[in-house]
């Protein structure tokens, strides 16, 4: 885990609620994560609670949104963009560039057309 109390930790916190529209205290520690050999990827998934029954939705609520930031750049048609299947999107991380995108509906029921995946990369090394 990344230490909260770094500045650029913090700060990337704070901006992230506030795109979010949330209170700091509801955004999730950052995850780094790293695709760098041939053939890494991230299979399809959501980010929100599946199970109704699962204990962690009582304990810390449902995700209601998701902010990945690109640290590096990719190039073109080498693979690692982040894939929504059920949307027909994909988009090439840029570094700098954040997507966000909401989890739920207004009515707090969650969206599946935001299921997405980290595409095979096919180069290593970028």
């Amino acid at each position: 885990a990344l230490p909260l109390q770094e500045p650029v930790v913090a700060d990337l916190r704070r901006r992230v609620a506030e795109a979010v529209g949330l209170d700091e205290a509801f955004v999730e520690p950052p995850r780094l994560v790293r695709y760098s050999r041939p053939g890494d990827t991230f299979e399809p998934h959501v980010d929100w609670v599946v199970d109704a029954t699962d204990s962690q939705l009582g304990l810390l609520g449902q995700r209601v949104a998701t902010v990945l930031v690109y640290l590096n750049s990719v190039p073109r048609h080498v693979g690692g963009e982040t894939h929504f299947p059920r949307l027909g999107l994909s988009v090439t991380p840029s570094a700098g560039s954040a997507l966000l995108w909401p989890n739920v509906a207004a009515s707090g029921m969650p969206l599946e057309d935001t299921q997405h995946a980290a595409l095979p990369l096919r180069k290593a090394g970028v």
